[in-house]
């Protein structure tokens, strides 16, 4: 993982809403929109882009062979608990691993530099290669979760294997 610079916001945005992992991220391919670059950035505040102690949340490259093939972030971390998002952007990188070694390291560094309790991310229920993957990575615990929209997801979580 590779912090993302805010010179590479630009990168991210049209990775993220231009690739083939974008509809499940976003969800297009259950009814979400995917954002426009506006409605983008009001998300994903500057802060995910810079390199200062943040508990508010930080974007993260991943790399594999010196090429950036996904992006991994944290959001703000409230009452010692957190949710990440990721996004492997190609088909040709998906179901390699990838996903499942950059949840583990997020998670391993979330909960040694913020000592964080509990960790989940949100993922689409028909997204049955990611549940895979993030079970892989030691999420185990599952629940039924809505989005704002009303849209259905699948919350999958793990506590802090240090505590």
């Amino acid at each position: 993982m590779v912090p993302i610079s805010g010179e590479e916001k630009e990168y991210f945005f049209n990775h993220a809403t231009h690739s083939d992992g974008t509809a499940l991220w976003y969800g297009a391919k259950y009814g979400d929109s995917v954002p426009d670059k506006s409605s983008f950035f009001k998300d994903w505040q500057g802060y995910y882009f810079k390199d200062i102690e943040n508990r508010k949340g930080r974007c993260f490259h991943i790399i594999q062979k010196g090429s950036k093939i996904g992006q991994i972030n944290y959001n703000e971390i409230q009452s010692n608990e957190v949710d990440v998002d990721i996004i492997i952007y190609d088909k040709d990188n998906w179901s390699k691993g990838y996903g499942s070694s950059a949840i583990k390291l997020i998670s391993a560094y979330l909960e040694e530099k913020y000592h964080v309790d509990k960790i989940w991310i949100d993922v689409h229920p028909h997204n049955t290669r990611a549940i895979k993957a993030y079970e892989k990575a030691g999420f185990n615990s599952k629940s039924k979760t809505k989005d704002e929209l009303g849209i259905d997801y699948i919350r999958l979580s793990r506590k802090n294997r240090y505590k």
